[in-house]
């Protein structure tokens, strides 16, 4: 399973107990719909280490996962820190409306003024701002993920984002230093 067949789902806060279990946050909308997951991926030293789970349970905000072969809190505690992964395909299924943020790397970004800006070659998911990363002219240009003020439309036939840019964002990156 490589990282580009997966998507990260969460990370390891904490450990919990001496029977080595652990606490999780997954960002996800709803970290109930993962209650069945059987295995996760744990990210260590940049490779993905399958962790089959014995137990989930959701308390006060965290996901509290026991994996098997994983006994006590000294086997648990390297794990705090790591990123949790799952493969794509394991992802609850959406409706038309909705879509997941990785579904639209690639996409062409144009802007009502200014036509086609790039390509969607990176996501930036933070709890301050959401942003798009496209390459203009050689430079990334971060994007707002601003549904309604910003992006405009996603039509994910013909893989476009049409989005109103704010005046001089592109200037920005495009200034020589």
């Amino acid at each position: 399973m490589n990282f580009e067949d997966c998507y990260e789902v969460g990370y390891i806060a904490k450990t919990y107990g001496v029977k080595g279990e652990i606490h999780a946050v997954f960002d996800v909308d709803n970290s109930e719909e993962y209650r069945e997951i059987e295995s996760i991926f744990v990210v260590k030293d940049r490779h993905m280490v399958p962790y089959f789970i014995e137990q989930v349970r959701f308390v006060q905000g965290y996901v509290r996962l026991k994996f098997e072969e994983i006994d006590d809190v000294d086997q648990a505690r390297p794990l705090v820190g790591s990123k949790l992964m799952l493969p794509i395909d394991v992802l609850p299924d959406t409706n038309e409306e909705e879509y997941y943020f990785h579904d639209i790397l690639g996409y062409m970004v144009v802007d009502a003024n200014q036509g086609e800006i790039g390509k969607v070659t990176q996501l930036y998911d933070s709890t301050n701002q959401d942003l798009i990363g496209v390459t203009h002219q050689g430079k990334e240009v971060l994007i707002p993920y601003i549904k309604d003020q910003i992006i405009q439309k996603l039509d994910h036939e013909q893989k476009i984002i049409e989005v109103t840019l704010p005046d001089g964002l592109l200037d920005v990156y495009l200034e020589e230093e």
